[in-house]
């Protein structure tokens, strides 16, 4: 589902910025996993990688990121086959959920090697489609419950 990508250039936390140009990712699980700012960016965003995953080797937490970014260090940058926003967040809800808890631990090498149960289409083929539907239509209820909530 994913390449890995290496990273040549890991910013340190001493290096970060509130005005720099580009996002940091770390493995933190708050704010998207943006942590910071910096003036170079390691990973451009292009026609051939719209999105990378970042993958927090501590925390399990799993983001996207949409423009050029750089990582600090326990942080995998990833290469996703397809780049549908939905799509990707429904495997990221199956693949979090088989990756167990370690604690502070490193979970790649786990991770890496979990077998994901997807949908699939009675021919064998990934059903991304099914999975873009399906978060969209949670998205939705999601959005009229909120506006309900508020007329309450």
């Amino acid at each position: 589902m994913f390449k890995n990508i290496t990273v040549k250039n890991k910013i340190s936390k001493l290096d970060l910025s509130n005005t720099g140009a580009f996002n940091v990712y770390s493995s933190d699980s708050a704010n998207g996993g943006i942590i910071g700012k910096c003036n170079n960016a390691e990973f451009k965003i292009s026609n051939d990688n719209p999105k990378f995953v970042i993958f927090g080797d501590h925390t399990r937490a799993l983001n996207i990121a949409k423009t050029d970014f750089s990582v600090t260090d326990n942080v995998k940058v990833l290469k996703p086959i397809i780049y549908s926003t939905n799509a990707l967040l429904y495997i990221f809800a199956v693949w979090k959920k088989a990756i167990p808890n370690l604690g502070y631990a490193r979970h790649w090498k786990v991770a890496n090697a979990v077998i994901l149960k997807l949908p699939t289409y009675e021919n064998g083929e990934i059903a991304f489609e099914f999975m873009e539907k399906y978060i969209l239509n949670l998205k939705n209820q999601s959005a009229k419950f909120i506006t309900m909530s508020k007329q309450i």
